[in-house]
């Protein structure tokens, strides 16, 4: 496994209006693209990788290449690209074939250098980039821009495919949507959609209430396979968007999606971890302005198996993440499963449809239920191990079809309860709550990043306040 990181990634200043929520999807998507070697199935109002959006790609750019006044200089190789001032405050993606931790990643573009080819970038790591060669690179419009590309109906009688009573964003749909394939000989997909306000919201006609088969996030993603040229899986196909499944609009089935959400948050720090082999992915936002709530999205295939595998690939593929349920609508970075904490996750049974999935160590903790997890700690606040005077990280398990709905207030009865540990949770650890949120561990290497509620993702070197 080849793990990148992308560090701290800080979204524009300017037009702070603008929700940090709506850009996450070009953020991931860029890193899925760039860093990790996806490809690009089919897209709807999502062209990544059109003139508008993507200005230059290559490989073989140099970072902190000469003197001391480019160190935080990018070369873009001569014949490729050439730098102009316009290219200032666009986002450089790169993909580090020598230090993937943390010299993969966005970067802000801040100055250039004509005579030399150079981008000047915000590098974001509290220390100096080591120098380095045969990079894969891609130059993209910031943010701002890309909002002005979105097809997003999220508000007063949405618009989706006309069709009453299915999930509508499907076919010819305008909704913004992608689906991208992982770089695994496994080829499984992931989509990642904004929702239209018929499905997401209270069935159009401008209600506010919930009662779409969505209202998760407003954004979506699902993981599986059968992606098409216009962004989407299929009804009854193998994949995790349990409304598309289904094809169905209907409030019995909320919160049975997942994805990430800042809500509220107008400036904000992103975190990308990605293994450019299995294609794997935790996608962390951090609010900075606007007072809104962290969030975060994890999908792909997890560590240590289950075996014997299961027969189809979709069935070992999960995704976890914000589903916004109406029983708090609240959202933030923890390890809490369950519709009581707006954390959904979804995997594929063994029944060929939608399940459940949650973190789990298989025991019932103070306070929880019998199908979720309120906590996956014994006490939420804890001393360094005595054993070893350190921080002590362990492994969480996934486990699907314990739950038999993600509606609030207990809903209808309607996923199929199967349960069954697929695997570990790839890339996130547990350790102990109390440690700094958003602060490193204090081992030379610093090596791990404690984000918050006790979920420890890997890490080198320090980190920006």
């Amino acid at each position: 496994m080849t793990l990148h990181v992308c560090r701290d990634f800080l979204t524009t200043g300017t037009n702070l209006s603008d929700s940090c929520a709506e850009m996450t999807p070009y953020f991931m998507a860029m890193f899925l693209y760039t860093v990790l070697g996806y490809t690009i199935v089919g897209q709807t109002n999502f062209n990544l990788t059109g003139s508008t959006l993507l200005k230059g790609y290559g490989t073989n750019g140099s970072l902190n290449q000469g003197t001391q006044a480019t160190q935080y200089a990018f070369k873009c190789p001569t014949g490729t690209y050439t730098v102009t001032t316009a290219d200032i405050g666009r986002i450089l993606v790169l993909k580090s074939p020598g230090n993937p931790m943390i010299n993969s990643g966005l970067f802000r573009v801040t100055g250039v250098d004509t005579t030399n080819n150079y981008l000047f970038i915000n590098y974001r790591a509290g220390a100096t980039p080591p120098a380095e060669t045969n990079m894969t690179w891609g130059l993209y419009e910031n943010e701002l821009v890309f909002l002005t590309t979105v097809n997003w109906p999220n508000g007063g009688g949405g618009v989706g495919n006309g069709i009453a009573g299915t999930y509508q964003g499907q076919t010819s749909s305008p909704q913004s949507r992608i689906v991208m394939q992982c770089p695994s000989s496994l080829a499984w997909q992931v989509r990642i959609c904004y929702e239209n306000y018929y499905d997401y919201g209270g069935g159009g006609g401008g209600s506010t209430m919930p009662g779409g088969a969505i209202y998760s996030s407003g954004i979506t993603q699902a993981v599986g396979f059968g992606g098409n040229s216009v962004g989407d899986f299929q009804p009854g196909g193998q994949h995790t968007h349990t409304a598309l499944f289904f094809n169905v609009h209907a409030g019995t089935w909320t919160s049975c999606t997942s994805g990430i959400w800042l809500s509220g948050a107008t400036q904000a720090r992103f975190y990308i971890w990605g293994d450019d082999q299995t294609g794997t992915v935790f996608m962390a936002g951090r609010s900075v302005v606007g007072g809104g709530t962290d969030s975060f999205v994890h999908f792909g295939i997890p560590e240590d198996e289950e075996q014997p595998l299961p027969p189809l690939t979709v069935q070992r593929l999960f995704t976890i993440g914000a589903n916004q349920s109406g029983n708090s609508g609240n959202n933030g970075i923890y390890w809490n499963c369950g519709p009581a904490f707006s954390r959904g996750g979804m995997g594929f049974g063994l029944s060929n449809q939608p399940v459940s999935c949650i973190y789990s160590l298989y025991n019932r903790m103070d306070g929880g239920l019998f199908y979720e997890n309120a906590t996956l700690r014994g006490a939420d606040y804890a001393n360094d191990s005595e054993y070893i005077a350190a921080t002590e990280l362990l492994s969480a398990d996934l486990v699907v079809g314990t739950l038999d709905n993600n509606y609030e207030n207990g809903g209808i009865e309607q996923l199929i309860l199967e349960g069954r540990r697929i695997g570990r949770a790839p890339i996130v650890r547990l350790g102990r709550n109390n440690y700094g949120n958003y602060q490193t561990t204090t081992d030379p290497n610093q090596s791990w990043i404690h984000l918050a509620d006790g979920m420890y993702l890997p890490w080198q070197g320090p980190i920006l306040p």
